[in-house]
C-alpha cells in the first residue's frame, strides 16, 4: 500500500507538472481539491449510493442559479446503499488523535511518515470474554505504528497501520496478533479528467457480537473475524461543455473475513465461515449539463462481477435506470428514476431478481454544505424508503442522519462502507461526505455467511468548543434472512442503540474523555430473545512530552442474557478493565 501510494504520488505529480507546462494550472488546483474531499471516483462496490445522492461530496454547494439543478445530484443513480453513519467513541477517536502526538487536522504538506510505538499493560476481569467461568487476566499489548500523510497538489491521503500484539499472562492461548489499518488516498493522473482513489481496510470484531458496536479491549480468539478490504478505482470524466458530461470508472476491489467457524446454539452448521471475494466492477453514466435550464438528466449503468468463495461466488449484479432531475425552486430538486436491474446470488436457495426498479423524491440544499436528500424506491425486488441529511444546525453542531435498505452480505456491506468513506489526517475512518467518524462495523450483531436484507438507521448530533467535545448518536439495524451460504445456516437479527461521548482538554496537554452506550441486540448467536449491553469507558491523557503520551483508562461492559423466559442468568458476562498505556512516536 505505501509503494502504491508513492508511485501515485509521483505520478499525479508529475501530471500536474506537465498540465503547469501547458498553461493548465487552474484545472489541475481545481482536481485537487476534488482529491482533498475524498472525489476520486464515484465507484464503491457492488452495492452503492442512493438516488439523487452524491456518491461522493463532488460538489458541495448547488449553483446560485435557480434555473441549474445542483451539480451534486449528478454524481450517481445506483440504489440506496446501506452505510449509516455509525458514530463511534468519539472521545476515544480524539484521545487517539492526541496519543499519536497531536496530529493536526489538516495534513502537512508533502510526504510524512510518523513511526510510533505504543506499550499498554491491561488487567480485565474477563479475559476469555465469557459469561460463565470468568477468569481474570493481565494482557501486555505492544503497538508498533506507521502513520503516512500526504498532500501534494494533485494526491492526498492517510495511511494508519498499528498491529496490536497481545500477550496473556495466565490465559497463553489467547495471544493474538490484532490487525488494523485504515488508508485512503485519493489522485488526480490528469486534471479533471483522470482520477484515481485507493482504500485499505483491516480491523477485529466480535463473531456472535452482542458487545457495543465499537468493540471491547478483549476478544477471545475463537470469537474473532479479521476484516481486511482493499479496492482500486480509476475513474474518468470528460466535459462537453454545457450540454453534458460523460463519466466512466473501474472497481477492482477484495473482501477478505477470516476467522474460526461460529455456531449457533443447537445448530448443525455454523452461521459464520470465513470466506473471501473479489469483485470487478464497471460504470458509466452521461450527465447533461446546464444548457437544458431547469432539467437535468443521468443515464447510468453498472456491472459487478464477483468470485472467490462463499455466497458471492459466482454472484452478479447488474443497474441500468435514467433520471430526471427538476429545479422546483432555488435549492429545491425534485427527482425521478426508471430502469432495470439484475441480481444473482448462488445461495440456499439461490437468490434471482429480474425486475424494474424506480424511485422518487427531493433533494434540498438550504446553505453551506447542508444537504437533505429523501425519497422512496423498488430495488433488489422491495419498496423501501430512503435518507440522507447533513445539517449545521449552529456554528458549532452539526446533525447527520441516514437511512437504507439493501440486500447484500456482510462482505459487501463492508465493500460499500470502505468506498465510502475516507481517512483522516490521524488515521481515523470517516464519511466521506461529512468527514463525522464512522464505524465500519456493528459489534451488536453477529457477523453472518447468508444474504440478507439489511435495514440502517443512524442519526448523530456533533457539538464541539475550544477545550470541549460532546456527541450523541442513537443506531438501529435490522438483518432479515434471505439465504444461506452453501454449508451454511443461518437467522434474522436487529439491534438498537444510544451513545453520548464527551471529550474534555483540562489542560493543553491533560485531557479527560468519557463514553457511554446502551442498547440491546436479538440475535441467535448471543441468546435467546433480547439481550442488553452496557458499554462505559472513563480515560485520562497527558502529553507528556511532544512525542510521549501517557493514558490512563476504565471500561466497563456489561451483557445480559436471556433465558428464552423473559428472565436473566446469574451469570451475566461483565467485564472490567484497567489500562494504562504509552505511546511514543518518531
Amino acid at each position: 500500500m505505501i509503494a502504491v501510494l508513492l508511485a501515485c504520488s509521483a505520478v499525479a505529480d508529475k501530471a500536474f507538472a506537465q498540465d503547469q507546462a501547458a498553461g493548465a494550472g487552474g484545472g489541475g488546483s481545481a482536481a485537487g481539491s476534488n482529491a482533498e474531499t475524498g472525489a476520486g471516483s464515484q465507484t464503491q462496490g457492488s452495492v452503492q449510493g442512493a438516488p439523487g445522492v452524491p456518491a461522493q461530496d463532488t460538489a458541495a454547494t448547488p449553483t446560485e442559479t435557480e434555473s441549474a439543478p445542483a451539480s451534486g445530484l449528478a454524481a450517481t443513480t445506483a440504489p440506496p446503499v446501506g452505510v449509516a453513519v455509525r458514530l463511534g467513541d468519539v472521545g476515544g477517536l480524539v484521545a487517539a488523535a492526541n496519543a499519536v502526538g497531536g496530529t493536526p487536522l489538516l495534513r502537512p504538506p508533502g510526504l510524512t511518515i510518523t513511526p510510533s510505538i505504543g506499550l499498554q499493560e491491561e488487567y480485565t476481569t474477563n479475559a476469555f470474554d465469557t459469561g460463565a467461568n470468568q477468569r481474570s487476566d493481565f494482557i501486555t499489548t505492544l503497538t508498533p505504528g506507521l502513520l503516512i500523510n500526504l498532500a501534494t497538489p494533485n494526491a492526498t491521503g492517510t495511511v494508519s497501520y498499528v498491529p496490536s500484539f497481545q500477550l496473556y499472562a495466565n490465559q497463553s492461548s489467547n495471544n493474538n496478533i490484532a490487525q488494523y489499518l485504515n488508508g485512503a488516498v485519493d489522485a488526480t493522473l490528469l486534471p479533471q479528467t483522470l482520477l484515481l482513489s485507493l482504500r485499505a481496510y483491516a480491523s477485529e470484531q466480535s463473531t456472535a457480537g452482542g458487545v457495543a458496536p465499537g468493540g471491547v479491549s478483549t476478544l477471545s480468539t475463537s470469537n474473532q473475524t479479521t476484516n481486511t478490504g482493499f479496492s482500486v478505482s480509476p475513474s474518468f470524466a470528460h466535459k462537453f461543455g454545457d450540454t453534458g458530461t460523460l463519466s466512466a470508472g473501474y472497481s477492482l476491489s477484495y473482501i477478505n473475513q477470516s476467522g474460526s467457524a461460529a455456531f449457533a446454539s443447537g445448530a448443525a452448521q455454523p452461521f459464520f465461515q470465513s470466506s473471501r471475494t473479489v469483485t470487478n466492477q464497471e460504470d458509466a453514466s452521461f450527465t447533461t449539463g446546464p444548457a437544458f435550464g431547469r432539467f437535468n438528466d443521468t443515464l447510468y449503468a453498472s456491472g459487478a462481477q464477483n468470485s472467490g468463495s462463499g455466497v458471492l461466488d459466482g454472484a452478479y449484479q447488474y443497474l441500468f435506470t435514467n433520471t430526471l432531475r427538476y429545479a422546483v425552486l432555488r435549492r429545491v430538486y425534485a427527482f425521478g428514476t426508471a430502469g432495470y436491474e439484475n441480481i444473482f446470488y448462488p445461495s440456499l436457495p439461490p437468490v434471482t431478481v429480474r425486475d424494474g426498479v424506480w424511485a422518487a423524491g427531493l433533494q434540498l440544499t438550504p446553505h453551506g454544505k447542508d444537504d437533505i436528500t429523501v425519497g422512496y424506491g423498488h430495488f433488489f425486488g422491495f419498496n423501501a424508503p430512503f435518507a440522507r441529511a447533513t445539517i449545521a444546525l449552529t456554528a458549532r453542531t452539526q446533525l447527520a442522519i441516514s437511512y437504507s435498505e439493501v440486500l447484500a452480505s456482510s462482505q459487501q456491506l463492508l465493500q460499500a462502507a470502505l468506498g465510502a468513506t475516507s481517512v483522516d489526517p490521524s488515521g481515523n475512518p470517516i464519511d466521506s461526505q461529512t468527514n463525522i467518524p464512522v464505524l465500519l462495523t456493528n459489534q451488536l450483531l453477529s457477523v453472518q455467511s447468508g444474504v440478507s436484507r439489511t435495514s440502517q438507521f443512524s442519526a448523530s448530533v456533533i457539538t464541539t468548543w475550544p477545550r470541549d467535545t460532546l456527541s450523541l448518536t442513537f443506531t438501529s439495524e435490522q438483518q432479515k434472512l434471505i439465504a444461506n451460504a452453501p454449508g451454511t445456516t443461518g437467522f434474522s437479527q436487529d439491534s438498537i442503540s444510544g451513545s453520548l461521548g464527551w471529550t474534555h482538554a483540562l489542560s493543553p496537554v491533560i485531557s479527560l474523555s468519557s463514553y457511554v452506550q446502551m442498547g440491546s441486540t436479538t440475535s441467535q448467536a448471543v441468546g435467546s430473545g433480547t439481550t442488553p449491553v452496557f458499554a462505559g469507558e472513563l480515560s485520562l491523557l497527558d502529553r507528556l512530552s511532544p512525542t510521549l503520551t501517557a493514558s490512563l483508562q476504565y471500561q466497563l461492559t456489561t451483557q445480559s442474557l436471556n433465558d428464552g423466559n423473559g428472565t436473566f442468568e446469574t451469570s451475566n458476562k461483565l467485564e472490567s478493565a484497567v489500562i494504562i498505556a504509552l505511546q511514543k512516536t518518531f
